[in-house]
């Protein structure tokens, strides 16, 4: 990331190794995360990702979760052609995110999710 802050902590690791994930996490205010498949990546890496996340918050007492998503999981689902669509080509990918999001809702912390329709790498808009 092209992104510091005094105040901003950046972790690179593997988000299925708990070990690493609870460094992360440690003396943290918060976690902001953007779980997604790549290729060769397990096709549940976000929910199981997830549970690792809440746990190393839970034992660190770090309450606040910022999470991406994507558009056409949850209350996005049904609501316009597009998601239909998603649904369509990348069906792995999005019942992984909806079982995320399901980890998130009930783990008791504060969260928040985003679901971008689309993100590029492209000039800000």
């Amino acid at each position: 990331m092209d992104v510091s802050h005094e105040n901003l902590s950046i972790f690179k690791g593997d988000i299925l190794h708990t070990e690493e994930v609870d460094a992360a996490v440690t003396w943290q205010d918060a976690v902001l995360s953007a779980l997604g498949l790549t290729k060769g990546s397990p096709k549940t890496i976000c929910a199981d990702g997830i549970k690792n996340i809440i746990a190393a918050m839970k034992k660190h007492g770090v309450k606040r979760l910022i999470m991406e998503s994507a558009y056409g999981v949850g209350n996005t689902r049904n609501k316009v052609f597009y998601a239909r669509v998603l649904w369509l080509i990348i069906k792995d990918r999005i019942k992984d995110k909806e079982a995320m999001e399901r980890e998130i809702q009930g783990s008791g912390l504060e969260w928040v999710i985003a679901r971008p329709v689309a993100l590029t790498d492209g000039q800000k808009t």
